[in-house]
């Protein structure tokens, strides 16, 4: 739901850094259209409805700079569901090709494939295993995961009462769905707020820096 993780990943292909994308909720193909649209411009709904509103030097040259398979590996679609047994193979492989950082989105995708799994501690289990597979080697994942929405969210009023539009929905350290290991094992945790408008259209987004371990910063916000 984000457009942020394949500028993440953009930006660091662009810089010739080796990544490893694992987008498991769309298919490769819309994958690698969304780092040509970026590179050329254009916003991804159109480049996919007609490629021909990107100028093709831009195309090719995305294609060979930024989609380069010597940096650029992505996690197959044609090879089906990643079962939750499957992650830390996957990402040993990987290291093995001396990827850098890792774009994951999202581990409740991989909870949800195995029905016999207790979801809490499924997650607890996996993100343990990430957090010592960073640490043993060197590689940066980038994890995403979607939150549990509450309905009772603070919501501003007007003096009458009435709720105060627009509004910011915010997303706190804990709110990730399923378990609270994401914030016992995660060394920086990025936030997105969203604005509620009162009509139900799209509004600004908020990006807030909740957790850094290192130096401890929390609540710092950038606006997009």
């Amino acid at each position: 739901p984000l457009p942020y993780r394949p500028e993440i990943n953009y930006a660091l292909l662009k810089q010739r850094v080796k990544t490893f994308g694992c987008y498991l909720e769309e298919p490769l193909v819309k994958t690698k259209q969304s780092f040509l649209a970026l590179h050329s411009g254009v916003p991804l709904p159109q480049f996919r409805v007609d490629p021909s509103r990107a100028d093709p030097a831009l195309v090719k040259e995305a294609h060979e700079e930024i989609l380069d398979p010597e940096y650029a590996f992505f996690y197959d679609d044609k090879l089906g569901k990643i079962g939750i047994n499957q992650v830390m193979p996957t990402l040993e492989w990987a290291a093995n090709q001396g990827v850098k950082v890792v774009v994951f989105d999202h581990f409740q995708f991989v909870v949800a494939n195995d029905a016999n799994s207790n979801e809490r501690q499924a997650i607890d289990n996996l993100m343990n295993e990430v957090a010592s597979f960073c640490k043993r080697t060197g590689v940066h994942v980038i994890g995403v995961t979607h939150i549990t929405y509450n309905k009772n969210y603070f919501k501003p009023k007007n003096e009458d009462g009435s709720i105060q539009y627009p509004h910011w929905y915010e997303v706190g350290e804990h709110d990730g769905r399923g378990s609270s290991a994401y914030t016992h094992v995660c060394s920086n945790m990025i936030a997105i707020d969203k604005e509620v408008t009162e009509d139900s259209s799209r509004g600004r987004t908020r990006l807030k820096l909740l957790l850094n371990r290192e130096w401890d910063y929390t609540f710092v916000w950038f606006w997009v």
